[in-house]
């Protein structure tokens, strides 16, 4: 299997670890998992890139959960977090396109007012 096969699928970054060899096949680990150096077996990498965790290990994290990285870093990135300004300007911008339509309405209609009367 081609380590990277899922990626274009899922939408992903999909690195596959090779973990060994069970019953002569080779083991990988699956998405957001490493091979873990003692054990032999595929662990998460959601314990060693956990900073405020107990098993945080930056060295694991970055030399073999560059998936999970990834996809966290890209969901961060794709929160509406920093739509939040873009959005409050676009509305800002229809209130005042909403306030100029009613001042120039109001404008003409007193000048025609003003052309009643005094005429």
């Amino acid at each position: 299997m081609f380590p990277l096969a899922g990626a274009a699928a899922t939408g992903g970054l999909q690195l596959l670890t090779r973990c060994g060899k069970r019953a002569g096949e080779d083991v990988f680990c699956k998405a957001y998992e490493y091979c873990s150096e003692h054990s032999l077996s595929c662990e998460s990498c959601s314990n060693p890139c956990n900073e405020t965790g107990n098993n945080f290990d930056e060295g694991i994290c970055v030399s073999n959960c560059q998936d999970f990285i990834h996809d966290k870093i890209k969901r961060y990135i794709t929160t509406d977090d920093h739509r939040k300004p873009i959005n409050d300007l676009q509305e800002q911008i229809e209130s005042l396109r909403d306030q100029v339509a009613i001042s120039l309405c109001l404008s003409v209609v007193l000048i025609v007012v003003m052309g009643v009367i005094g005429g």
